[in-house]
């Protein structure tokens, strides 16, 4: 690794300890980004930011000529502090967003490229993953100094045994949350056995339906009794009829007595 990209590298981890930040570490993939920029910026001889670069953020920085430090252009980004808000996240008296950016607490990779330009100028550029300063996000990624880091640094002088002594009561914890599943599997019988009898009480309404069955077989045979004499009775109506019709048949013409007053003219035009 390049001396300037370590001496970068340092400084930032440095001033993100002091806010409670993880460290950053190299990404190749960002260098070759921040690298190819920066070389755009000295071709120009112009500092202005890229653009479509997605999730990753972008600081930029331009010296004379005898910038061989990485340290210097994170400096000047840092002391933007000195126009923070801490009462109102995310603003600020000035520019402050080249400050929020390197200790951007959900930041976790980092490129770094420079490149001189011909009139004599070195342009800087440092690339983040994932990029910060995102609107409503200021609180909880930009901590007040002094906050601790939730991740410890690694220290090569721990020992491996006191390493193992304190594994040891996470498993003693884990072997200890056993018997509340023991209690769940009770419980399951439980609660499945009480629909189970309500079920079996269910059944009487069956066998009322079964006793209401012989009612239904003696209406049918009403019925059918009630069509019987229906039918009888329209029997024997058209044998009445039958027979008054032949009493009237057979009754000769010469027995009728006509009524003499009868009006036989009317009778016709009817």
């Amino acid at each position: 690794m390049a001396e300037i990209v370590q001496q970068c590298l340092d400084a930032h981890n440095e001033y993100r300890r002091k806010h409670g930040a993880s460290p950053l570490v190299i990404s190749q993939s960002l260098m070759g980004m921040a690298q190819n920029w920066a070389q755009t910026n000295a071709n120009s001889c112009q500092m202005y930011h890229s653009s479509n670069r997605g999730d990753v953020g972008e600081n930029l920085y331009a010296g004379t000529a005898r910038l061989t430090d990485g340290r210097i252009p994170v400096d000047s980004w840092y002391n933007e502090i000195e126009d923070y808000y801490w009462n109102r996240p995310g603003t600020g008296s000035g520019v402050i967003g080249h400050f929020t950016q390197v200790v951007w607490k959900s930041c976790t990779e980092l490129g770094v490229g420079w490149a001189k330009g011909s009139d004599g100028w070195t342009y800087f550029c440092c690339n983040y993953a994932p990029a910060g300063n995102y609107r409503g996000d200021y609180e909880g990624n930009v901590l007040p100094l002094g906050t601790a880091c939730d991740e410890p640094e690694e220290s090569n002088e721990a020992e491996p045994e006191d390493e193992e002594e304190e594994q040891e009561p996470e498993e003693e914890e884990e072997e200890t949350e056993e018997p509340p599943v023991e209690d769940e599997e009770e419980e399951e019988p439980e609660e499945e056995d009480p629909p189970a009898e309500e079920e079996e009480t269910e059944e009487p309404p069956a066998e009322e339906e079964e006793a209401e069955e012989p009612p239904a077989e003696e209406d049918e045979e009403e019925q059918e009794a009630a069509e019987d004499e229906e039918q009888e009775a329209e029997e024997q109506e058209e044998e009445e009829q039958e027979e008054d019709e032949g009493e009237i048949e057979e009754v000769p013409l010469g027995q009728v007595d006509l009524d003499e007053d009868y009006n036989w003219e009317r009778r016709e035009e009817d």
